[in-house]
């Protein structure tokens, strides 16, 4: 076995090893990314404004709409300061049901 041969034998086992610490190193740095991003971005919840309103006038007979409004816009308004984005369920085409907000 020559010189030339064994080196090259080194070069070619040597390679592959390579070729996967870069795969895994580009993988570890794009989940720190997304790990980031969704970090930064603020939690969401859906608010089926319409149901909740009804669900609070059928629960509560002789209640004003208006009323049911007001508890509907507070509850909201307390997502809110909890740091939520609070979303409409008629604006949104789909979710999970997990982050539906009953007041």
């Amino acid at each position: 076995m020559s010189a030339d041969s064994s080196a090259w034998n080194r070069v070619t086992l040597l390679w592959p090893i390579a070729c996967m610490l870069v795969a895994f190193s580009y993988a570890e740095w794009r989940v720190s990314n997304v790990e980031t991003e969704l970090v930064a971005r603020p939690p969401i919840a859906v608010l089926p404004v319409d149901a909740s309103v009804i669900r609070i006038i059928d629960e509560n007979p002789g209640i004003k709409a208006e009323e049911a409004i007001k508890r509907v816009r507070a509850a909201a308004e307390r997502l809110a300061d909890s740091g939520y984005v609070v979303l409409n369920v008629d604006q949104v085409y789909g979710y999970p049901i997990d982050v539906e907000a009953r007041p």
